[in-house]
């Protein structure tokens, strides 16, 4: 089966922008993630936060991490943490 990828050149390329983006922001986070665990040990108030609002405690943290990419992340885990329900 041959798949043909240029009848839909756009999705081809939004698809493989979206792979990049990803791997790009947990690259990043696995950079950081020395710097986040160091913060998140400095108080029980960070850990605290840390557990039930990751991406908030990120942001907190100042990592330098891309807001756009943390926006995205925050979007994807909320709805893994809450997925809409259909009867």
């Amino acid at each position: 089966m041959q798949l043909i990828v240029s009848y839909s050149p756009g999705i081809y390329v939004s698809l493989h922008a979206r792979t990049r983006e990803a791997v790009r922001t947990l690259y990043e986070l696995c950079r950081k993630e020395n710097k986040l665990q160091t913060w998140v040990a400095t108080s029980d108030y960070h850990a605290t936060w840390f557990a039930g609002d990751p991406i908030g405690a990120i942001r907190a943290a100042q990592l330098g991490l891309c807001e756009k990419a943390l926006e995205k992340l925050e979007s994807r885990t909320v709805k893994i943490a809450h997925p809409q329900r259909t009867a």
